[in-house]
């Protein structure tokens, strides 16, 4: 059987056995704080490539939020400017004059289950009446339009 190179040079006189249980403490010292290093490094590793990751995810979860307050945003942008359509359509398109007059007669009309009265002529009366205008409301203002225009709005 072989023996060991500290053995070896204890026997040929190179050195004294302290010397080489000292040598062999030295190496095994090494060793051990060569793995400690490399635990150390494996940890800060993985601890970098898990905060990588999170910093990743968080990035993409911000980046979604952002896109859906965008959409939202352009949601509610086209809507408003839905209802500003609307409400130029109705103004430009109504029929009942400005000035009220004596010849006025009333119209009642249902609007959110309650009786509403709105005075007009009674060539307009009568159109109500055969449905040839239909009444319709402006943020709380009540105007009178044609039937196609009354159509298209509700489109």
């Amino acid at each position: 059987m072989s023996k060991s190179l500290r053995d070896q040079l204890v026997e040929a006189g190179l050195a004294t056995k302290k010397q080489g249980k000292k040598a062999s403490r030295q190496s095994q010292s090494k060793a051990t704080l060569r793995e400690k290093k490399s635990k150390i490094h494996n940890e800060k590793t993985q601890a970098e490539t898990e905060e990588r990751q999170r910093a990743k995810k968080a990035q993409y979860e911000k980046v979604a939020r952002d896109k859906q307050r965008a959409k939202e945003q352009n949601k509610k942008a086209a809507e408003k400017a839905l209802r500003a359509e609307i409400r130029q359509i109705i103004v430009t398109n109504d029929q009942r004059g400005d000035a009220p007059s004596d010849d006025d007669v009333p119209y009642n009309f249902l609007h959110n289950k309650k009786v509403k009265k709105i005075f007009v002529p009674e060539s307009q009366r009568e159109m109500l009446s055969q449905g040839e205008l239909i009444v319709v409301n402006n943020d709380g203002i009540y105007h009178l339009v044609t039937k196609d225009v009354a159509t298209s709005i509700a489109k």
